[in-house]
């Protein structure tokens, strides 16, 4: 895809002490990978046009440290809203 025709991303949150970077971004999808140091019960994200989202990856479940998905069914040319969503496993 030439640059330019790409989808665009914007965070919604700065997720604290999490890494992610938006990669392999074709015309109609993109893989997201997030580094936590955190045993996470579940995670997703949420993405679309607005930040009113409208769009969810499968959530996941049982993940800790690389975390790897991805968004589908983009429009090229258009930029997205995205925020990470996770639960946390207790300390117990």
């Amino acid at each position: 895809t030439a640059f330019g025709y790409a989808p665009y991303f914007i965070n919604a949150d700065d997720t604290e002490d999490s890494y992610e970077t938006v990669g392999a971004v074709t015309g109609t999808s993109a893989k997201v990978v997030v580094v936590t140091p955190y045993e996470l019960d579940s995670f997703s994200i949420e993405y679309g046009t607005s930040t009113s989202y409208g769009n969810q990856t499968t959530p996941l479940t049982n993940v800790t440290g690389a975390i790897t998905t991805e968004l589908s069914s983009l429009m090229p040319d258009t930029l997205y809203h995205y925020r990470i969503t996770w639960t946390e496993k207790d300390s117990d």
